[in-house]
């Protein structure tokens, strides 16, 4: 009976502390959803663009917020939502904080609802502009393709941390990027106009840099800013400008494996880092023939095809990263290229219909913007309103319908609540007063990336001393000309200039002129428009004073962006120049430096020239890097990291081991019962495990071989001619490691090759009966 009595009392005890504790660990998410109205589940939806400053309670997009609940907003300075001027980052700061205000605190006293804070987003490309929003005042970002040309991860790490704290700085949560566009066709990047805005052409190298550019953006936000890397499941093979047309590639399932959605799978596997996981992904406006077998089978674009979208995060690399919660994000459902899909006359625009194709395809979060047939923003408030009136009718009417709302609201609902634990709205705004202390202080930073990125496209490094003896002297006459071209963000902002007339000059008179070294003279330095030039050319004898700069010069350098004449007609005036008169190039120095792409130039045109250097970049930092490599302060690389036909690079070829290395051979295991890694002596017997690693196995551009490059190793006992099945594995940053069990006496050469690396150290291992093994190269 005692024991009874003890037990009891025991049991009840237990009973009480289950209840609280059962109670405390209600899952937040789950509470939230019981408290939301099916209203506020809809909107959590959408994403939205709109017009101007004005965000009070009564504005449309207040109206979006207040009364419609709406889950995020993007902002750009092309809808007019800030100004690139010297107060842009202030702007952005008071402008998300009344978003915010509006979200947390305007629903609650209006309409009673719960507050929820907003994702504002935004695009942060780098190279300035059109594709990076936030400039005056914030660090002069590079380009993806600039960081992807260091083949340095601590570079896009170091980027992605400058773009997460500025960003987190002044209330921006969500970047759309960075893109992990696989660009393995240059000829189709020309097409696609995609330029800079990918970091290579190597699927390992754009999952490396992306994923180490995602962990910067991450641990520079403090876990503030979230990453929608873009544009899934890849667009690099893309032939047509994606605004424009949905494009068509053709490919099966297992090649989109191989190149395109290499680096997706990358940056969604949890395993290592946490922080450099993305948190969503942009689903492309792509179409597929042959997707999934039938060459003859044209897929819908994937973001608006379930089948096809199912098909791919089915895949066993992206199921653990969406059951964690990974959110799928459309790219804009009003773009040309969506519009002329569902009507190629372009006369109507079944806007309900698209968001519900979009939704139903497995998208979680459908973006809203240029929402309209007219171009009215009237009429692009009037369809997202209807739309999501749309949606709150199918989600009381349709049970199916209303499960995927709640699927994907808890998705939403679980990366805010990790934004915002708390969901309040001191949490969800930034302090005015640090933002300056926070915003565009990094530009040094980015100094020596720069002067890593700067590649020597032609000639070889070994015939540029040939070529070029020595850099410009004080009595060179020295003639540049720059492709100028001025853009404006919105029909009111003001005018920019992409590189100014006298970008390279001021920039050799600093370094080089009267106030620095005094290898120059003012006087001989001339500076010209590629307008002029062209027009030169177009007009023979129209131009004597520029002819005769031409015939003195003993320098002519030309800074060129990409090969864009529909919309920049002199884009074309150095090619043109190379065409028709090839002869004022003769008994010249003729250097060409792109600050885009490297691949607008053809063989016989690079031919004509003394040397070709790409910075990838048109910022300040990276013109003063190719004005430095032109005065020989450095010798830059030659392997750009995408395939340049002009000069016969190929990429993949590239990625190949690099034959003249020899693959060195190491025991990574010690002494049984040592720790590996110390330095304790080898004790291995025979029957014993034998663990090898390689040294960093490297391509033929000195970089560690991509992750899964075949190494076979070679097991020989010479002695008995006795040569043991040989062993395939594949590296891991460049190195490869086998186990092997040590079966025989005697001695045992072992050595590595891999593909066309075939030469090794050789790795003799000899066992004597029970004695320990000797190990000797």
């Amino acid at each position: 009976m005692k024991i009874a009595r003890v037990l009891i009392p025991l049991f009840l005890l237990a009973a009480i502390l289950l209840v609280p504790s059962s109670v405390a660990q209600e899952d937040p998410v789950e509470k939230l959803m019981k408290q939301l109205s099916p209203e506020e589940k809809v909107g959590q939806l959408f994403l939205v663009t709109f017009q101007g400053t004005e965000v009070g309670p009564d504005s449309p997009i207040g109206q979006l917020i207040r009364e419609y609940r709406i889950g995020g907003v993007i902002i750009s300075a092309q809808n007019g939502n800030f100004i690139n001027s010297g107060s842009t980052p202030l702007q952005v700061a008071l402008l998300t904080n009344n978003l915010q205000a509006l979200a947390m605190t305007g629903v609650i006293s209006e309409t009673g609802a719960t507050p929820i804070p907003l994702f504002i987003g935004v695009t942060q490309d780098g190279d300035g502009p059109p594709y990076t929003q936030l400039r005056s005042g914030f660090t002069p970002l590079p380009s993806y393709m600039a960081i992807g040309a260091t083949w340095n991860g601590k570079r896009a790490e170091l980027v992605g941390k400058i773009v997460g704290s500025e960003l987190a700085a002044v209330g921006i949560n969500m970047l759309l990027g960075p893109a992990l566009d696989v660009l393995d066709r240059p000829e189709e990047g020309i097409k696609a106009r995609i330029g800079v805005r990918t970091f290579g052409g190597d699927p390992y190298w754009v999952g490396k840099m992306g994923r180490a550019y995602i962990r910067g953006v991450h641990l520079g936000s403090r876990d503030r800013v979230i990453t929608v890397a873009k544009h899934f499941p890849g667009r690099g093979g893309s032939d047509r400008p994606a605004e424009e047309e949905v494009a068509t590639i053709q490919k099966s399932v297992q090649e989109l494996r191989n190149i395109e959605l290499a680096p997706f799978f990358v940056v969604t596997q949890a395993a290592g880092d946490a922080r450099a996981v993305t948190d969503a992904l942009m689903s492309s406006h792509i179409r597929y023939r042959g997707f999934q077998g039938n060459i003859r089978e044209l897929t819908p674009p994937v973001s608006l095809h379930a089948q096809g979208l199912s098909a791919i995060l089915s895949m066993p690399e992206f199921t653990s990263w969406r059951e964690r919660g990974g959110i799928l994000v459309t790219e804009s459902l009003g773009t040309r290229a969506i519009r002329r899909y569902y009507d190629p006359q372009l006369t109507t625009f079944p806007f309900k219909r698209i968001a519900q194709d979009a939704f139903l395809a497995g998208n979680d979060i459908l973006l809203l913007s240029e929402f309209s047939l007219s171009g009215s923003w009237e009429e692009h408030y009037n369809n997202i309103k209807e739309t999501i009136r749309f949606f709150q009718q199918k989600y009381v009417d349709d049970p199916a319908f209303r499960a995927r709302v709640d699927e994907s609201c808890r998705r939403i609902l679980k990366l805010k609540l990790r934004l915002y634990p708390h969901f309040t709205l001191k949490e969800a705004q930034v302090p005015l007063d640090k933002v300056g202390e926070k915003v565009g202080v990094s530009e040094e930073k980015l100094v020596p990336l720069a002067q890593e990125a700067i590649t020597l496209l032609y000639p070889e490094p070994s015939e540029l001393a040939d070529r070029l003896p020595s850099p410009p002297l004080y009595e060179d006459e020295i003639l540049i000309f720059t492709d100028c071209r001025t853009v404006k963000d919105c029909p009111d902002c003001p005018e920019e200039k992409l590189m100014t007339v006298d970008a390279l000059e001021s920039t050799i008179l600093h370094l080089y002129g009267p106030q620095a070294s005094g290898q120059i003279d003012p006087q001989k330095l001339h500076s010209y428009t590629f307008s002029r030039l062209k027009h030169m050319l177009a007009e023979p004898g129209a131009d004597d004073e520029l002819e005769s700069l031409l015939a003195e010069a003993d320098w002519l350098i030309f800074a060129i962006l990409d090969l864009d004449t529909e919309h920049y007609p002199d884009s074309d005036a150095l090619k043109e120049l190379l065409r028709l008169r090839p002869e004022l190039l003769r008994d010249k120095k003729v250097i060409v430096i792109g600050y885009n792409a490297p691949y607008f130039l053809d063989t016989t045109e690079i031919s004509k020239l003394s040397a070709y250097y790409i910075a990838y970049s048109k910022l300040p930092i990276f013109i003063e890097a190719t004005v430095r490599a032109l005065f020989q302060e450095f010798l830059p690389h030659n392997a750009p990291p995408v395939s340049v036909p002009g000069i016969n690079y190929d990429l993949i070829t590239q990625m190949e081991p690099d034959p003249d290395q020899v693959i060195e051979i190491s025991v990574a295991n010690i002494a049984a019962g040592g720790a590996e890694g110390t330095s304790q002596p080898l004790d291995l017997r025979l029957g014993d495990t034998l663990k090898l690693r390689t040294g960093v196995i490297v391509d033929k551009n000195g970089h560690p071989v991509p992750d899964g490059t075949p190494v076979v190793f070679r097991f020989l006992y010479p002695a008995e001619s006795l040569e043991l099945p040989r062993q395939e594995v594949t590296t891991v940053d460049g190195v490869a490691e086998i186990t092997i069990v040590l079966e025989r006496t005697g001695q045992l050469e072992i050595t590595a090759s891999s593909l066309g690396a075939v030469k090794s150290t050789k790795l003799v291992v000899t066992i004597q009966g029970d004695q320990p093994a000797m190990f000797a190269t």
